[in-house]
This record gives structure tokens, sequence and C-alpha cells, in this order.
């Protein structure tokens, strides 16, 4: 993609930070994965999934700022320039949720046929869009002022 699209740096630089951050979301410390812990206790509550800010958040933020500046980048390709930047910008937003949306359906997709997935509950999926939604956004203002 990146012969065809010419990221800049701060997206290639970005996708690998993920991956790298993915794969330490993965480890296990004290028997719990890093992607269960709290980063920062902003809301707690006892049911399971709804602790605030957790690593699992953060990532959720993190990609979708990188998705969204990515698509950012595809989407200019093939527009008119002389869209308004505020409606173009809602578009790659709504592109960029409408991904994770559909990363939501496959991490559901392992709870229909297995007993246990560590994927999370329904809090965890809600959350995992806000946080997606959340990052979308603030990539679209940066964007909005940097380009």
């Amino acid at each position: 993609m990146h012969k065809h699209y010419r990221f800049p740096s701060l997206v290639l630089f970005g996708i690998s930070l993920w991956g790298f951050l993915h794969m330490i979301g993965g480890l296990r410390i004290g028997g719990k994965a890093v992607y269960g812990y709290i980063i920062y206790p902003i809301l707690s509550s006892e049911t399971a999934g709804t602790d605030i800010f957790r690593y699992d958040q953060l990532m959720h933020f993190y990609v979708y700022v990188i998705v969204t500046y990515m698509l950012f980048h595809i989407v200019k390709m093939y527009v008119k320039s002389d869209i308004p930047k505020g409606i173009f910008l809602t578009l790659i937003v709504c592109a960029s949720i409408g991904i994770g949306a559909i990363n939501e359906i496959a991490e559901f997709m392992p709870v229909l046929f297995l007993d246990e997935t560590g994927v999370g509950d329904y809090f965890n999926t809600l959350w995992d869009l806000v946080f997606n939604t959340l990052g979308a956004i603030v990539a679209a203002v940066y964007l909005r002022y940097k380009s």
C-alpha cells in the first residue's frame, strides 16, 4: 500500500509502533494480560469491563488515530480537491468508525463458537467503540489544522 499511497513517515511509524504495542498487550504479568491493566482509574465499577482507563482502551484510541490518518491519505487521492475540509474529515471519521465496528464484529465471532475467548463482554465492546471514535475525532482535529 505504501508504494501506491506514499504514506508519511508518521503513519509508517505509527503502524509499526501499534504492532509492537499490540504484542505487548498479549503478555501476561502476574497472571493477567497487559491489555486488562488499568493505566489510570478514571472510572471503576464492580461490573467487569467497565474500568476506565485500561491499556486496551489506550490501544483502541491510538490505533484509530493511526487508521484515520491513514484513511485521510488514501481517500484524498480519490476526491476533488475543492470538497470542504470539514465534510471530508467527517466522512473520514465515519469510515474509521466503520472499520472499528467491523473489528468489533470480528471479535464477536469467536464468542459465538468458543466457551472462553478473552475478548471481553458487552461493556468492553462498547468502550472499544467509544475509544475508536475518540481516536478518530482527535486525528481529524489534528488533520484539520495540520493539512
